[in-house]
């Protein structure tokens, strides 16, 4: 579900099957309200969404998208973060915290990742604060530079003032859920469930512009009465 936090209008929504990961969605599901001349300059998500392409889209489209990165096994055990390391990746070495050149290893074409590792961990005095295996290794997506800028930004005053404003998705999800039966499905078929899920979305929409009608002055300022 996409919504706009001024309006709590409901921008976009789409249903997914049970296994589908939030860090594939599509980009069409992104710019989809950008077609239709509704474009944010900012937008707040959940660490689900933590993902290269969607990342690249909302950089493609100018919009700042405050997204928290993912913590690796290495942040939660305190060991040396990827940043500790020198990378470039053009030329493919990756220098380790104690000046030493890993080798490179192999690349994934399905995640589209680089694999380095350390070939002298064993006598290294750094290797606690490195790593529980036998030897460090040091996976880079070849889009870590998307990775980078989010961690600078992520540290930023501007990350949290627009990552404070996801709670208003999650206020029009609840409302979705409480009062307009979205809380399960009314029809088996995933196509039925996005049918029944679009007109969630219209109602909750009619609302608000029923809302906005109402608050406005009447302009009127004459009465009429019916001839008998």
């Amino acid at each position: 579900m996409m919504v706009d936090n001024d309006s709590s209008c409901v921008l976009n929504i789409d249903a997914k099957p049970a296994n589908f990961e939030d860090y594939n969605l599509e980009e069409e599901f992104i710019k989809e309200p950008i077609k239709k001349g509704i474009k944010p300059k900012e937008a707040a998500l959940d660490k689900g969404y933590n993902s290269y392409s969607v990342r690249r889209t909302f950089k493609e489209q100018e919009i700042k998208a405050a997204i928290p990165v993912r913590a690796s096994k290495h942040d939660k055990l305190k060991l040396y973060k990827q940043d500790a390391f020198k990378i470039d990746l053009k030329n493919k070495e990756v220098i380790c915290p104690a000046k030493k050149e890993l080798k490179y290893l192999s690349f994934n074409s399905k995640k589209l990742t680089h694999t380095f590792i350390g070939t002298d961990c064993d006598k290294c005095k750094l290797k606690k604060n490195c790593t529980t295996g036998k030897a460090r290794q040091v996976k880079i997506h070849q889009a870590h530079l998307l990775k980078e800028e989010a961690i600078k930004f992520n540290r930023t005053k501007r990350y949290r003032s627009i990552f404070k404003k996801r709670g208003c998705v999650e206020r029009v999800f609840a409302e979705a859920k409480r009062y307009h039966g979205m809380l399960r499905s009314r029809f088996r078929r995933l196509w039925k469930l996005k049918i029944q899920l679009y007109l969630t979305a219209i109602a909750i929409n009619l609302k608000r512009l029923a809302k906005f009608f109402a608050q406005q002055p009447d302009t009127c300022t004459g009465t009429a009465r019916a001839s008998p």
